[in-house]
């Protein structure tokens, strides 16, 4: 695969995905993760984390780990939280791989991908019970979020298959099913999807340990996350840099852009009554950086804010030299 393949979430099943890539050559990667390594990771991370790497980023150890198998791979990390990544971020990818670990997260990114065209690959386990779900993100074919009911960002939902104990009359494993597995199944459809790119099928295979349920993933015609394109970059397959004044100027007629969530331009004061600038998205606002920089720090942080929910060229000039990363894009 020439293009990068984006792994988001490095734990248990992202560990397992990229020990399986390797394998077979891939040697391009950016990793997305902000967690640190916990003692329970080292168990469970395919071998790749040790207890020396207990307090470092999850990323950071799995980069280290795929420079020293092959001192010529490309390896890029983000400390992100997937949530806060637009289309844009993902459009030099030749396909994600989701290992998070939570259904919020996993149902943002099915929803950033839809209809771009680059493959997102899902394995998940829990208990006994595995899944790998292809999803082709072509115009015309189902997203992750098809069919899909209810709010998908409320609460910390498990990451794993309960929800597909419901499918195939609540079959339930006779065997165990480990993560090592349910990747190296994911990693094969990946293969099967550069080999005969135009023969693939958007589907969910739920192995239940002796036998494999394939189930296709049907569009749904009132599916609201379909239909929004990504822009041409003009070349440049690295749009994890690329700024919105770069954006702009490659842009001419642009007349604005989607963040995933309003990006908080400024809050203002309610003691001193002075403006000051914020300028980071609504999803990871903490009310620490709501705090007017000019009163005491023992005053409680103020909650009036300005934001902007679409980009445009009147955007504030201070975030023309902001990463369309940084802006959620």
């Amino acid at each position: 695969m020439n293009r990068p393949v984006v792994i988001a979430g490095t734990g248990a099943v992202g560990s397992h995905v990229i020990l399986a890539l390797l394998a077979i050559g891939c040697r391009h990667f950016v990793l997305v993760d902000f967690d640190k390594v916990e003692p329970h990771n080292c168990a469970r991370g395919a071998g790749l984390l040790g207890y020396r790497d207990i307090g470092s980023y999850k990323a950071d150890a799995l980069a280290a780990y795929i420079n020293d198998w092959d001192y010529g791979a490309k390896t890029t990390v983000y400390h992100a939280d997937t949530r806060t990544l637009g289309r844009l971020f993902f459009a030099g990818a030749g396909a994600v791989v989701c290992g998070l670990d939570n259904l919020e997260s996993v149902f943002r990114l099915g929803v950033v991908l839809a209809d771009t065209g680059i493959p997102l690959l899902r394995a998940a386990t829990q208990d006994n019970n595995g899944s790998v779900e292809v999803v082709l993100n072509r115009p015309g074919t189902a997203c992750l979020c098809c069919g899909l009911t209810g709010d998908i960002t409320g609460g910390r939902a498990s990451c794993g298959t309960r929800y597909l104990r419901q499918l195939e009359n609540k079959e339930t494993p006779s065997l165990p099913l480990s993560t090592a597995i349910a990747a190296n199944r994911l990693v094969l459809e990946l293969v099967r999807l550069e080999k005969e790119p135009e023969g693939a099928h958007a589907l969910r295979r739920y192995d239940t340990g002796d036998s494999l349920h394939t189930f296709p993933l049907e569009r749904g015609n009132d599916c609201p996350w379909h239909d929004i394109q990504i822009p041409d970059m003009q070349g440049k397959t690295d749009v994890f840099s690329v700024t919105l004044g770069q954006y702009f100027e490659a842009h001419p007629a642009c007349g604005g852009l989607e963040p995933v969530a309003d990006f908080v331009v400024s809050g203002w004061c309610l003691r001193c009554g002075r403006e000051y600038p914020v300028n980071q998205s609504m999803l990871g606002l903490t009310a620490a950086r709501m705090h007017c920089p000019h009163c005491p720090p023992t005053a409680q942080p103020d909650q009036p804010y300005r934001v902007i929910n679409r980009f445009t060229r009147e955007s504030p000039a201070a975030l023309l030299d902001k990463s369309l990363y940084e802006l959620g894009l």
